[in-house]
């Protein structure tokens, strides 16, 4: 019986271990094909590029990336920063949209040094 477990055991690490090694291939892989913009959220270089391509200014490029990064079902019935709306005192509060990619989309445009403002 304890032999079996040992054996059991070992193969179990076996298995663990290349896992381990396929996930940290696929992970650079998805580094060396993807930037980081900010906050973890990944965005693939060629995409990013297109998107510059055709943005003439910040606000448009920031637009771009933004309707990049969200499917419709995540902004529809929310707001941006999720506050209420300073103009209609009496709408609905609306939340807001996934707050890591909103930062890292806000951070990639108004950082200087990764996109320059024409």
């Amino acid at each position: 019986m304890k032999v079996h477990y040992c054996m059991t055991q070992s193969i179990m690490l076996n298995f663990i271990s290349v896992e381990l090694d396929r996930l940290k291939l696929a992970m650079k892989n998805l580094e060396s094909d993807s930037v980081d913009i900010g906050n973890g959220v990944f965005v693939k270089k060629v995409a990013l590029s297109a998107l510059r391509g055709v943005s003439g200014t910040c606000n448009i490029y920031g637009r771009h990336v933004f309707k990049h990064l969200f499917q419709t079902d995540e902004v529809v019935g929310r707001s941006l920063m999720g506050k209420k709306c300073n103009a209609r005192k009496d709408s609905v509060f609306n939340p807001a949209v996934n707050e890591k990619k909103r930062d890292a989309i806000m951070r990639k445009i108004t950082d200087k040094r990764k996109f320059k403002c024409l």
